[in-house]
This record gives C-alpha cells, sequence and structure tokens, in this order.
C-alpha cells in the first residue's frame, strides 16, 4: 500500500525551505507515495483557543472550523508528516507554531497521565500510546534551514519539539538541517542535503 505523506510547509513561496521539501516530496512520489501538501501562507486559521472541547468530551478533534482543519485531518490520517521551516528569531516560523498548538486535538483527555520527564528524555524512548488519538507508527520529517555560518545554530530547535512529538503519538522523528542558506535561491540542486532528503525519502516511502 502506498504511504501518505503530508507535507506542512512554512515560510514564504519559492524560499529555500519549500525547494528543500520539494526534493523529499519529488524522491516520495517517484518511491509510490502519494502526497498531500498545505503551503500555510495561503491558509488563514488561528491558534489554538485553550477552549478544552477536544479533552472535557466535547469532540475528538479540533471544534476550529478554518483552513488547518483538512491539515490536521490529513495529518492524522497519513504515514508521515514533513514539517518544513526556516528559522524565524531562533525558532520555527510562527505559522508553524500555530498548527503545533493545534495538534494539542491529538492527545487524548488522559494523556497527563503518559507524560515524558522533560529532564532525562532522549530521542527513542517511547511514550504509552494511550497518550495520544493517532494511531501508532506515523513518522516526522523536519526540515530546518537558516542562513548563518555557524554550524550549531538553533540545534535546540529539533531538540525541544521531539519530545512532544513523540507524546502526540509520533513513534519517530528524522531531522534534516542546514545553515548557510542565504538569500531567494540559496538552497540548490548541488546542497549536500539534497541527496540526504532522496535517501531518507526512499526509505520512508519505499
Amino acid at each position: 500500500m502506498s504511504k501518505r505523506v503530508v507535507c506542512i510547509l512554512a515560510g514564504r513561496d519559492g524560499g529555500n525551505t519549500q525547494r528543500a521539501a520539494e526534493v523529499f516530496t519529488g524522491a516520495a512520489l517517484k518511491a509510490g507515495a502519494v502526497v498531500k501538501t498545505f503551503a500555510l501562507r495561503k491558509l488563514h486559521y488561528s491558534g489554538c483557543l485553550g477552549c478544552m472541547a477536544c479533552k472535557n468530551g466535547r469532540s475528538e478533534t479540533c471544534v476550529i472550523q478554518d483552513d488547518l482543519t483538512e491539515a490536521l485531518r490529513e495529518i492524522a490520517a497519513g504515514d508521515i508528516t514533513i514539517f518544513a521551516s526556516p528559522v524565524y528569531i531562533g525558532d520555527v516560523c510562527g505559522q508553524l507554531k500555530l498548527l503545533f498548538d493545534r495538534m494539542y486535538s491529538f492527545f487524548s483527555p488522559a494523556y497527563k497521565d503518559y507524560q515524558p520527564d522533560f529532564v532525562s528524555y532522549r530521542p527513542g524512548i517511547k511514550i504509552d500510546q494511550r497518550a495520544s488519538r493517532l494511531n501508532p507508527g506515523k513518522q516526522i520529517v523536519f526540515i530546518s534551514l537558516h542562513g548563518l555560518d555557524q554550524k550549531n545554530a538553533f540545534a535546540d530547535i529539533f531538540d525541544r519539539y521531539e519530545p512532544f512529538w513523540n507524546w502526540l503519538g509520533f513513534s519517530r522523528a528524522h531531522l534534516l538541517r542546514s545553515g548557510s542558506v542565504k538569500g531567494v535561491g540559496g538552497f540548490t540542486e548541488s546542497h549536500p542535503m539534497v541527496e540526504e532528503l532522496k535517501i531518507l525519502a526512499r526509505q520512508l516511502c519505499g
């Protein structure tokens, strides 16, 4: 059965992050996957309102009806979700952070009973699946680009979000990050990450 890939794009139209994500989705399509892409810059939506409807029995999904509704539904149904974002002020683009907050609806009402120890958390530690409404086995590909020449700048972004993705029910998250990607068109076919993206796409979708 073909893998279902959901690509969530943050940042500018035609930017470097989009180019990187398209390398992955192109290889995924060649490997037989079905790909659905959401460019957040084109959508109109809000962040989580903290209404708790998804936890108090009113609904099993986010009750906000806007342009993120379909994206959240596709993430829940898909096998692999790509989160592709440039680094803005030391974090993911605000467009993507709003979506992350809306993913709170993926938690089961009992999620606090299965929370990870964030102090001692290490990648690979598995959280009790009862914390999540999602089916097990889903994976994330996180693509993060920035323009600084410091190799390890903003490496903490993935480390901060990965425990939450695991807690939400994703079994594994793959990181593809690069600095020194400067200006529009800075990410080209000769970038070292291109081959990494293609290899990972073939591994996950083949």
